[in-house]
């Protein structure tokens, strides 16, 4: 057999699912351990050697396997990439950088994408974030993250899908499989064919590579982006990323992440007065955590509040001037500060800080009861009912006696450092 035929019948063993080694042409160990457990699958004596009868068949199956779903070698020159792929059910080409996307015709999420971008170890990071951005790559299931490649596997009920890249010098290359899940069998094929196919070849997306039209912030690549079903702010209490937020940011989540790729979960619940302590699953590190004030609120006095008020559509919290108006609620509730500030639903969660920088309060959700209050009237949790919270679950909180103000910049910072995103997933 020539090296051409030695490697088509690779693939068929791949094909197969005996063969997990390189499309190589080389005969070795893992090549006659494939060929011994596809005689065993098939009942004939397993030798490691195929006769040519045996030989035939297998490759007849696979070329019949081949032609039902379509399968072709497609070298993308633009984006560098030679693979297999199941052309007859795939549209043309879409450029918008990094990737080349190749949508199945009759799915709307399904299809192939080809990852092609100049890059560093930097740039493969944030790849890896983006890719679990989009509706097509459900949360769950394999994400593993390398020095130089990462891969994601997840699926729901609908789609499976199958992420891998790579960085080899100074190119990150790698594809993205999604298919419906009823055909797990053809994706399943067309997997084993894009990974035993997949080869890089001179050439590069570069950003001018991007489809012309108008540009839908919604789509990536034509894939729908994941988005939570609400996002809001947090405050750092302890160096291990523990935080308090508001008990509505919680609620009817299926899964939480802090500041987007941090899995968290709740540890602690004040439905009194609507709190919630977040506990990080992965390691994390705040730049900061909230000192809370041993001293009252004073009428009168300014503050301002951090909060991811647009629910995470800036990567940065907003800063929201105020000023201390009662240190109680309507109804006379010694635990809420009443505050003049003009907040967001993605502010709740967010300290309210003093002009020393210490936590006087956590901002509550705007109100929401029968009767409509000014749009400039919001509600905070005092930092004694915050740190009372935190102790009943044994947890050690940094308190402060400073008067002495900060620099307006100064201030503003340590507002920002001691914020969190909440996301909720559904």
């Amino acid at each position: 057999m020539s090296r051409d035929e030695r490697k088509q019948l690779q693939r068929a063993l791949s094909w197969a699912d005996v063969y997990k080694g390189d499309i190589d042409g080389q005969y070795g160990p893992m090549s006659r351990r494939s060929m011994k457990a596809w005689q065993n699958a098939n009942t004939f004596a397993p030798t490691g050697v195929l006769t040519l009868s045996q030989r035939n068949g297998l490759l007849a199956d696979y070329r019949f396997a081949v032609e039902t779903i379509g399968l072709q070698t497609v070298q993308d020159m633009r984006a560098g990439i030679s693979v297999m792929m199941p052309l007859a059910q795939l549209s043309a080409a879409q450029y918008t950088y990094p990737f080349a996307r190749y949508a199945q015709r009759d799915g709307e999420q399904a299809g192939a994408l080809l990852i092609s971008q100049e890059g560093d170890r930097a740039t493969l990071n944030s790849l890896y974030k983006i890719m679990q951005t989009l509706d097509s790559i459900p949360s769950g299931g394999e994400r593993v993250l390398q020095r130089d490649n990462f891969v994601i596997n997840s699926q729901n009920d609908a789609i499976i899908s199958h992420t891998q890249a790579r960085l080899t010098n100074g190119e990150i290359k790698g594809f993205t499989l999604v298919w419906p899940r009823s055909d797990a069998t053809s994706y399943e094929m067309i997997l084993s064919q894009m990974q035993s196919s997949f080869t890089p070849i001179e050439g590069i997306l570069k950003p001018s590579d991007t489809a012309l039209g108008t540009v839908d912030n919604n789509l990536l690549s034509g894939f729908e982006i994941l988005r939570p079903k609400h996002s809001r702010s947090g405050i750092f209490v302890a160096d291990s990323g523990l935080l308090l937020t508001t008990i509505e940011a919680v609620e009817g989540c299926s899964s939480l992440t802090i500041d987007r790729d941090f899995s968290a979960e709740v540890t602690a619940t004040d439905p009194d007065l609507g709190l919630v302590l977040v506990t990080p699953k992965d390691p994390l590190s705040p730049i900061a955590i909230g000192r809370f004030s041993t001293l009252p609120a004073r009428l009168g006095e300014d503050i301002i509040v951090s909060g991811y008020s647009f629910e995470g559509v800036l990567d940065t919290p907003s800063l929201t001037s105020g000023t201390v108006t009662d240190d109680k609620g309507l109804n006379g509730e010694t635990n809420l500060l009443r505050l003049t500030l003009p907040a967001m639903a993605g502010d709740a969660g967010g300290p309210v800080l003093s002009a020393g920088g210490t936590v006087l309060g956590m901002l509550q959700e705007p109100h929401k009861g029968a009767r409509k209050l000014p749009e400039d009237v919001s509600f905070a949790v005092t930092a004694e009912a915050l740190v009372a919270l935190l102790e009943r679950s044994g947890i050690w909180s940094r308190k402060s006696e400073t008067t002495s103000p900060l620099a307006n910049a100064t201030r503003a910072q340590t507002a920002r450092d001691i914020t969190a995103l909440v996301d909720c997933w559904g």
